[in-house]
């Protein structure tokens, strides 16, 4: 009987503690999501202009170094790679306590300006077209000329 009463406190016990640490970590995270806007607005603000061109820089620098060195990787993973070097050469720019948003968007925003740099060749494939396609084109050509 004693040993059942134990197993049974002990699985109360655990229920407890279980549902305090539930608590506590959704407490914990309301208190985050409640004060994140505070503190981006107040690292805006505190951000000066030359410290958000540095950002600028090594994000495109991290961004640059996936696209270069993983070739292999797919975005996730370059992204990840990215990500990591930025963090590594925070230090050496002078940029501490950067949040995870914050480098991130600073390397996609350097993935979005290589992307609208690019131009997309659009490639059709030579059989697809007939040669009554082609020929009419070539001689509105000549004639416009």
């Amino acid at each position: 009987m004693q040993e059942i009463l134990s197993q049974s406190f002990s699985q109360l016990i655990s229920m407890i503690i279980y549902l305090a640490a539930l608590t506590l970590f959704s407490y914990v995270g309301m208190m985050i999501k409640k004060f994140q806007p505070v503190v981006a607005a107040w690292l805006d603000a505190n951000t000066t202009a030359a410290q958000k061109k540095v950002i600028k820089e090594l994000g495109s620098e991290a961004f640059t170094y996936a696209e270069t060195v993983f070739r292999e990787k797919n975005g996730a993973d370059k992204l990840h790679e990215a990500l990591s070097y930025f963090n590594k050469n925070m230090d050496k720019y002078n940029l501490p306590g950067m949040t995870y948003e914050n480098i991130r968007n600073a390397v996609e925003q350097a993935w979005l300006q290589d992307k609208s740099m690019r131009s997309f060749d659009v490639q059709v494939d030579a059989g697809e077209l007939k040669s009554e396609e082609v020929a009419p084109a070539v001689e509105a050509e000549g004639q416009t000329s």
